[in-house]
């Protein structure tokens, strides 16, 4: 086994549960990984090699840091990010759309 960022883990389950509260632009591919990305950085990695850790050190994390407030609230962060400065061709044909109809 290899080791795994379980941080990485309990990121992606919170996007994939808040996709719709977050009220995204885009949910594609690309912009969730982006959204995924901008928020890790924001967070300590906690490697393990055995995936079925992955529950202890959640509920260790949220009863140390505030987790699960800490990590929504860098979610919605990264997603009004990604929003603003989207790097999938499909917002960018929708930005270019916007900019021609407004010429």
């Amino acid at each position: 086994m290899s080791p795994h960022n379980i941080m990485e883990i309990i990121i992606k389950r919170e996007i994939k549960y808040n996709k719709d509260k977050l009220q995204l632009k885009c949910d594609c591919e690309r912009c969730l990984s982006d959204i995924l990305a901008i928020a890790l950085n924001h967070f300590p990695p906690k490697y393990v090699v055995n995936e079925h850790l992955e529950p202890y050190i959640r509920v260790s994390y949220e009863m140390m840091h505030q987790g699960k407030a800490e990590i929504l609230a860098q979610i919605t962060h990264a997603a009004q990010h990604v929003g603003k400065n989207p790097r999938c061709d499909r917002m960018k044909k929708v930005e270019e759309a916007k900019k021609e109809v407004n010429e």
